[in-house]
């Protein structure tokens, strides 16, 4: 007998900014939970509603941009390691830090803390970190310098504090 409800009620699949501010105004006048989910490949359940409620799935928000100039990956919150260090590879570039998995998304790593095997030359993700733009419960919508303090709010609170709906890290050269 589970002491919980671990199904949602409805899985929602937003592609842009615009359905999240939406989703958010709908859940906070209806009092509905809400669950972000990535990859869903974290192994300790962050991505699982403990009162039913609305699961957003961002798989479909991976858009993932390289800026070989400027030595900067800006990405969405589904995109994928996998086809982030295949997009990077086409410019010769790599992350400096990387997860232990690589079926995850980057910006749920940081959202988990972004912790890993390949942490340890460069320190946690949030040391690459150039900008995040995120979208709180309240419908704000933050434009955000890693040397912001309110940065700190939305890493490693697995998305309670607003969802990350863009990152900007530093690349390096692939070794």
């Amino acid at each position: 007998d589970l002491m919980l409800k671990s199904l949602p009620d409805l899985i929602l699949q937003p592609t842009h900014e615009e359905h999240l501010l939406e989703l958010f105004a709908f859940a906070r006048e209806h009092k509905i939970p809400l669950t972000a989910r990535g990859a869903g490949t974290w192994g300790y359940g962050g991505a699982v509603p403990t009162r039913g409620g609305i699961v957003i799935d961002l798989s479909l928000m991976d858009t993932v941009d390289v800026n070989p100039g400027t030595m900067q990956l800006t990405v969405g919150p589904g995109a994928r390691f996998l086809d982030i260090q295949r997009e990077l590879e086409r410019y010769g570039l790599d992350l400096s830090t990387i997860a232990s998995g690589k079926g995850g998304t980057l910006i749920g790593w940081m959202a988990t803390g972004g912790m890993g095997i390949g942490t340890f030359r460069h320190g946690p993700v949030k040391n690459q970190i150039v900008s995040l733009r995120v979208i709180t419960p309240e419908g704000k919508i933050l434009d955000l310098r890693a040397e912001d303090p309110e940065t700190a709010n939305f890493l490693s609170t697995e998305g309670q504090m607003g969802i990350i709906v863009k990152a900007t890290v530093h690349v390096g050269q692939r070794p």
